[in-house]
């Protein structure tokens, strides 16, 4: 059934604890993105929060620090490619709710890809200018292409390769890239205290919750470090520390760099910062050309790094689903190499139909702009679910602490925050996106979920495949006279 390691195992399988700290930070870090976060989210965030968009990042970084302690207490106990959908099973119970949760990560992904190859058209142009060259539209859509197909393709290969090397490898110049920009601007300018101070705010309450959705979405992508958890080994423990590491060294260097953007503008003329359509590139091109080529090369491959880490996660998902038989069953074909083929032509063929839709219904700049908010919209809500479900699942292996209720409650509070402000009312674009969403879970239940047992298949700590029942049971053990 699936040609590589674990054969023995009833159920079809990928290669079995490959994967070490390394590849795991590496596969958090790329969907982190911060040099791709930076110029694209905090261009986009300083339209709503002016100069204070480095105190929403601030803001976004202990969300997510929050966000990944509520993930850990999940991932410090079950392991599954099916990552959060099979963490809300643990605490629900219910395979609706399992299987809505697995496409809502699944579509946030889709969209994050098609965003991510509009904005590498809109980079093109923006980076042409810079350069005084005309990019040829034929020339920008193959790009878009380009970020479609070669996510897919290359998540593919060998996986242990591509996140301990091409990923891991990417991020983090990313990371020194942002850390040297902003050495630069300190060294230039001093370290003024003003951008994280809510006097700087130009558009109120609303417009700081809407950059803090913004970068909220980007800086917690160290989560999907879980679908990697039947091809790490130990999984309950590198997954976390691969998590940590990437949100510390990812979320800082995206608040180093979002500060150095607005100090380096000026902070007395800071509300001409909108007007350019990519800060970061206009100040670091006053500084040389080669820095400026480094910069945009270095934000292309972010974008590429970033498609390539949820290609990675919504392959696995659907992988899981249809071993659970929650999903076509050609979705647990993998090749050789241990890596979900249907599914992850699967997830780029969706890709592309996306982009294509969106780019010729909206246009570039349209589909760039309403693109982000079904993603975003999705990418919290899944969040949502697992964190109002960790006292359930605490509760049904072990003692339920208060600061743990306290904790789910104001991530709860918090995403429900910025969702409203941001996203209420909703555009009609959008919500035909999201009404679309809804009518495929409910097709998809109908024909696939129904029949099958969405998120009752982990795996234990030698990466072998159990039944959840079983692990709960193991893990209620452990804790002898849990009530």
């Amino acid at each position: 059934m699936s040609g590589n390691e674990g054969s023995e195992s009833l159920f079809p399988n990928l290669r079995r604890g490959v994967l070490g700290l390394k590849e795991v930070y590496g596969q958090a870090m790329g969907v982190t993105a911060p040099l791709g976060s930076v110029v694209s989210t905090t261009t986009a965030a300083v339209v709503y929060a002016g100069a204070a968009v480095p105190l929403a990042t601030v803001m976004a970084f202990l969300g997510s620090v929050l966000w990944i302690w509520i993930l850990t207490r999940y991932s410090n106990k079950l392991a599954s490619p099916g990552g959060y959908y099979s963490f809300s099973s643990g605490a629900y119970g219910s395979k609706k709710l399992s299987l809505f949760e697995a496409l809502t990560e699944v579509a946030a992904y889709v969209f994050l890809n098609a965003f991510d190859a509009v904005a590498v058209y809109l980079l093109l142009e923006v980076a042409g200018s810079f350069f005084g060259i005309t990019v040829p539209p034929a020339y920008a859509v193959l790009a878009v292409v380009f970020t479609v197909a070669y996510p897919t393709l290359i998540s593919l290969t060998n996986v242990k390769s591509l996140m301990g090397r091409i990923v891991m490898v990417g991020s983090t110049l990313e990371v020194l890239l942002l850390i040297g920009f902003f050495v630069y601007e300190v060294l230039e300018h001093g370290f003024p205290l003003v951008p994280f101070e809510p006097s700087a705010m130009t558009g109120g309450v609303s417009g700081l919750a809407t950059a803090f959705i913004l970068s909220l979405v980007s800086i917690s992508g160290a989560g999907t470090a879980t679908y990697l958890g039947e091809e790490t080994r130990v999984p309950t423990k590198t997954i976390s520390k691969g998590m940590w590491l990437a949100l510390l060294i990812g979320g800082l260097s995206m608040i180093l760099g979002s500060y150095a953007i607005v100090v380096g503008w000026g902070l007395t003329h800071v509300s001409s910062l909108t007007n350019s359509p990519q800060p970061l590139f206009q100040e670091i091109g006053g500084v040389s050309v080669a820095a400026l080529a480094v910069t945009v090369v270095l934000a292309l491959n972010s974008l590429l790094v970033q498609n390539i880490g949820v290609t990675v996660g919504a392959a696995r998902i659907l992988f899981n689903l249809a071993r659970e038989k929650s999903a076509p069953k050609a979705f647990v074909r993998v090749k050789a190499n241990g890596q979900p083929l249907t599914a992850t032509l699967f997830v780029g063929l969706i890709t592309g139909i996306l982009t294509l839709i969106s780019i010729l219904w909206l246009g570039v700049i349209g589909a760039f702009a309403v693109l982000g908010v079904p993603l975003s919209a999705l990418w919290v809500l899944g969040r949502t679910i697992d964190t109002m479900g960790l006292p359930l699942f605490l509760k049904r292996i072990e003692r339920v602490s208060l600061g743990v209720v306290v904790a789910s409650v104001a991530m709860v509070a918090l995403n429900l925050w910025g969702i409203f402000e941001t996203f209420y009312p909703p555009a009609f674009a959008a919500s035909v996106l999201m009404g679309c969403f809804g009518a495929t879970y409910i097709i998809w239940y109908r024909i696939w979920g129904s029949k099958g047992n969405a998120g009752q298949l982990v795996v234990d700590e030698d990466c072998s495949v159990v039944p959840l029942t079983h692990k709960i049971e193991r893990l209620r053990g452990e804790k002898g006279d849990v009530p």
